[in-house]
């Protein structure tokens, strides 16, 4: 039943078939509670469609063999929040521990720093780490920086890509840093091309089977995307970033997460932060 104020409706079994290809998808596990958020969240694009019902919407996106609509279904249930410098204690181990243990570890070489922002959203994240290294040229001038972003949301990349944001945002940005890094443009702040460049963004879903990569971490930062996952999924994850880092490599987790009761072959150093032996 299709109600003019509340758009389409949803119902149990529709909401359960959603939730599970979601979950098999992504990972993310809704609750029962985020009915009403998967109905709003999906009701304009259904509209844009010409759908009527979220029946017909599943049909939709199951019969797509290029994929494309299980993205913007995923885009759509995605949540990105974030902003610069987000859980600053993060970034303050990455200078006074962090790079300081890795050029130990890689004294002999190779001079390379590989570090890995695994959801990125927006590009807060990744230019933060990125700001932290270059702000630390005493430490980094002479090493090879190569800093991936990935995040399973189109929308959130194609934004981080551009590296404009809302200057109403930046409120928090010292600046010092602003002057530095960005140039205005209209209501944005814009990152200057040279910056922008140094960030590898990249589609990539964490529940991939494996994880394609050649060449091992030094740092993985995933903050605040387990607690979207169940305990298998997060086990699953943990396993495969432990295998992504490099020995003697850190991995950051979100202020609101622990892997305390997650089987995982880290050691603990500090909340949130791992390192593999």
């Amino acid at each position: 039943m299709n109600d003019s104020y509340f758009g389409i409706s949803i119902n149990d079994k529709e909401f359960e078939r959603f939730r599970d290809l979601i979950y098999r998808e992504s990972g993310i596990k809704l609750r029962d509670n985020k009915k009403d958020l998967l109905r709003q969240r999906l009701n304009k694009r259904i509209r844009s469609l010409g759908l009527m019902s979220f029946s017909e919407y599943y049909k939709h996106v199951d019969e797509d063999r290029s994929r494309a609509e299980l993205t913007e279904l995923i885009d759509a249930v995605s949540t990105n929040v974030t902003s610069f410098f987000r859980e600053m204690k993060h970034f303050e181990f990455l200078t006074k521990t962090a790079l300081p243990q890795t050029f130990q570890r890689k004294k002999n070489g190779p001079f390379e720093l590989r570090l890995w922002s695994a959801a990125c959203s927006t590009g807060e994240e990744p230019y933060s780490m990125l700001f932290t290294l270059l702000e630390h040229e005493e430490l980094t001038s002479k090493w090879n920086i190569k800093l991936l972003a990935t995040d399973i949301s189109t929308k959130v990349l194609q934004r981080a890509m551009k590296g404009a944001y809302p200057i109403t945002k930046m409120d928090g940005m010292p600046s010092e840093l602003l002057r530095k890094y960005f140039v205005t443009e209209g209501d944005n702040y814009v990152l200057k091309d040279k910056f922008r460049n140094m960030v590898n963004f990249r589609w990539f879903n964490l529940i991939n089977n494996r994880f394609p990569f050649k060449h091992k971490f030094d740092v993985i930062f995933c903050r605040n995307v387990m607690i979207y996952f169940d305990k298998p999924t997060r086990e699953e994850l943990v396993h495969k970033f432990s295998a992504a880092l490099a020995p003697g490599g850190y991995l950051c987790i979100g202020h609101s997460e622990s892997l305390a009761n997650t089987s995982h072959d880290l050691r603990y150093i500090q909340p949130t932060i791992y390192c593999k032996p």
